[in-house]
């Protein structure tokens, strides 16, 4: 059996993922979340980091968290480059809101399709209260020690070759914590290692959660 911490379905089985690598058990078939999202849930709520009057910006509306959040009594404000629903259409580059703004951030696989992202995270950490956390999620290949980008490649099908999918413009390597330090976060790295938990919520084994906090 496979238990969603985000809302708590427990199935059989989750939902497959993927056409020519197909990851099984990745989709809450209840609220939609991805192993990803499952294990921001599990540590956010086990770590009570969620609680009553918090203001988090969420780069890139995800239902399934903001879920976690209202119900905690917490406030979330989406934000998107692109025009999608319950989101304010702005550049994660270059935000509009005052510093120290909110309490956390979540972004969740965003930096990858950003092109400058150097500029992105120094906007997140702006905007963050003193005392705050951010997610800051990517799809990294640790086995590269230098993240590769190349803002020359811009043909999809080289893209998808080089950084993983067509509309990523960088493949970060294990120099992307430093990366975060760099724009001002205190980095906390949380690698789950007990087999019984990645198999109880379906976490993709080896998935670290990133963790930047503004002192």
């Amino acid at each position: 059996m496979i238990e969603c911490p985000v809302c708590g379905n427990i199935s059989e089985r989750f939902l497959p993922v993927g056409k020519i690598i197909v990851r099984p058990n990745a989709k809450c078939p209840s609220c939609g979340a991805y192993e990803r999202h499952r294990l921001i849930g599990w540590y956010l709520i086990g770590q009570s980091m969620i609680a009553p009057n918090l203001r988090v910006l969420e780069i890139g509306p995800t239902p399934c968290l903001q879920s976690i959040i209202a119900k905690a009594g917490g406030e979330v404000l989406s934000i998107d480059l692109a025009e999608r629903s319950g989101s304010i259409r702005m550049d994660v580059e270059n935000m509009s809101f005052p510093d120290d703004s909110f309490d956390a951030v979540l972004c969740i696989h965003v930096l990858e399709h950003v092109t400058h992202d150097d500029l992105a995270l120094k906007e997140i950490f702006r905007v963050l209260k003193p005392g705050g956390w951010a997610v800051l999620m990517v799809p990294i290949s640790e086995n590269r020690p230098a993240t590769d980008e190349d803002p020359s490649v811009t043909d999809p099908a080289e893209r998808e070759r080089r950084f993983g999918q067509s509309d990523h413009v960088r493949l970060y390597g294990s120099d992307y914590a430093d990366r975060c330090i760099a724009a001002g976060f205190r980095m906390e790295i949380v690698n789950v290692m007990d087999p019984k938990v990645i198999a109880r919520h379906g976490f993709l084994p080896g998935e670290k959660l990133y963790i930047g906090w503004k002192d």
